[in-house]
């Protein structure tokens, strides 16, 4: 959706295609205007926002890029509260260098979730060890994407 679409008429799109729910259009957010004119305008038209896509590598190897993928992840995330959005997606990214998506042994353990912080590693919990162990859902341990949303809640309250 471009920049400039006009957003009732994006909201009217929706309704006309059958749908109750809509990715939210492409807006900075810094354009105040324009966030209310979406919220406005899709609630207007009962069209849910559903997600605001974060899709970056925020567990990349190299750190200037890393850092800025989780300033983007945060400014995303404050724009799903702006406009409403149910949801703000992505995926944990790679350790693999030149990808944001092939498998690395570390991709899914606490170093890989530790990368997601902006500035330190997260506490742990009394009597556990730190570990690159892969990890796995148990009684004890959160799933990952609970964990991943912890993290980047986290990190978008914090400046740089």
């Amino acid at each position: 959706m471009p920049r400039d679409a006009d957003p009732l008429a994006l909201a009217r799109a929706h309704v006309a295609f059958g749908y109750g729910a809509a990715y939210c259009p492409d807006v900075a957010i810094g354009d105040t205007d324009r966030i209310a004119a979406i919220e406005k305008a899709f609630a207007a038209e009962n069209v849910m926002i559903a997600e605001v896509g974060i899709w970056r590598n925020l567990i990349s190897p190299d750190d200037a890029e890393r850092k800025a993928n989780l300033d983007y992840a945060a400014e995303r995330l404050a724009l799903a509260d702006a406009v409403g959005a149910k949801s703000a997606v992505s995926y944990i990214g790679s350790f693999a260098p030149h990808t944001s998506c092939a498998p690395h042994p570390d991709n899914i353990t606490r170093r890989g979730f530790r990368r997601m912080r902006r500035d330190r590693p997260p506490p742990h919990r009394h009597g556990e060890a730190e570990t690159d162990e892969p990890l796995h859902r148990s009684p004890r341990q959160p799933s990952s994407a609970a964990m991943a949303r912890t993290t980047l809640r986290v990190a978008s309250t914090r400046t740089t």
